[in-house]
């Protein structure tokens, strides 16, 4: 049954994850990294911290992350952007990212990457896959003591929360998002999960 475009904003509010929840994931996965205890482990943990910043920073889809290749990624004045190719209605774009962020980029990078090789790789070498990202989301989850219903699209969700509540421009959250149009982004801007008429009523 097809949801009302009334209905959307419900599916966020639930969905709806606040800024320092995302810090809280964020802490969880740098413990992850300081418990790392071999060089392969760490290499790993290292990786699930960027997947959680970049999933949350740029708003990425899950298959957008896992397709991303060092290619993707340039230099952009004192930091840099990422190229995304999404299959979703052709909307490829290009995402800036804050200085911090691409320098730990670039600092995983390391030496002897070819442009064609993936950001994420898998154990055995490759793109990440899809469906290997849910349970790096979910350890990471774990540690941090959240809802264990949260997965890599609740970081996009933020994205788009977040932005909408600091007032930015519904159009700029549109083409970071890669939205169709104005409507779709229009679901963070309706969102209120914090605010509510019950809550400036009289106390009974």
């Amino acid at each position: 049954m097809a949801l009302k475009l009334g209905e959307i904003p419900d599916a966020i509010n639930s969905r709806y994850i606040d800024e320092a929840d995302v810090k809280l994931l964020v802490r969880a996965a740098q413990k992850l990294c300081e418990r790392a205890t071999t060089p392969k482990r760490q290499e790993i943990a290292r990786r699930n911290l960027l997947i959680i910043k970049l999933l949350y920073a740029a708003g990425l889809r899950a298959h957008e992350l896992c397709q991303l290749t060092w290619g993707d990624l340039t230099h952009r004045g004192d930091s840099g952007q990422v190229y995304v190719r999404s299959g979703k209605g052709n909307k490829s774009r290009s995402i800036l990212l804050k200085p911090k962020l691409w320098a730990e980029l670039i600092a995983f990078k390391g030496d002897n990457v070819k442009s064609y090789d993936a950001v994420f790789t898998s154990q055995k070498g490759g793109h990440l896959e899809r469906q290997n990202l849910h349970p790096i989301i979910k350890a990471i989850v774990e540690e941090a003591g959240l809802d264990e219903k949260i997965s890599c699209h609740w970081l996009r969700h933020a994205h788009g929360s977040h932005a909408a509540e600091r007032k930015v421009n519904p159009v700029l959250i549109r083409d970071t998002l890669g939205h169709s149009d104005l409507s779709v982004t229009d679901r963070y801007l309706r969102a209120r999960p914090h605010e509510s008429s019950a809550l400036e009523l009289m106390d009974l």
